[in-house]
């Protein structure tokens, strides 16, 4: 078996106490993702676009894409306004778009209380590598 390899790209944020993702056997493990760009909280229904793009940024980085994610779990805040629900939605939808064959990951989304400020926190994403 191979060990984890630990991967960093400076086109999504990263926490000095957490990697932005492993990799291990062809798998990859993103850890949190979240709505954030150059170390600013992005506000409003742009936050959850940010997520996304930085979702997709970690992904590229650990020779993946959005095609080839297994599960995804995500937190939404419970402050979040219906705008930026629809936002959600928009983005997601946006994430699914051009995936052959109908094709979805599971996934789990459901609120919870997040650190002052994100209005999502993508967690525990599994995806195959290139």
């Amino acid at each position: 078996t191979m060990r984890p390899t630990q991967i960093t790209t400076t086109e999504a944020p990263a926490f000095g106490h957490l990697a932005q993702a492993t990799t291990a056997n062809g798998t990859c493990y993103l850890g949190g993702v979240v709505g954030m760009k150059d170390g600013d909280i992005i506000e409003g229904p742009a936050q959850m676009a940010q997520a996304f793009d930085n979702l997709r940024a970690v992904l590229k980085a650990c020779g993946s894409c959005p095609r080839n994610i297994c599960s995804i779990n995500i937190l939404l805040s419970p402050t979040c306004t219906e705008e930026e629900k629809t936002a959600f939605n928009a983005e997601w939808t946006k994430l699914l778009d051009g995936m052959e064959d109908g094709y979805r990951p599971a996934r789990a989304c459901w609120t919870a209380s997040l650190q002052p400020g994100f209005l999502i926190e993508m967690v525990n994403c599994v995806a195959l590598q290139e």
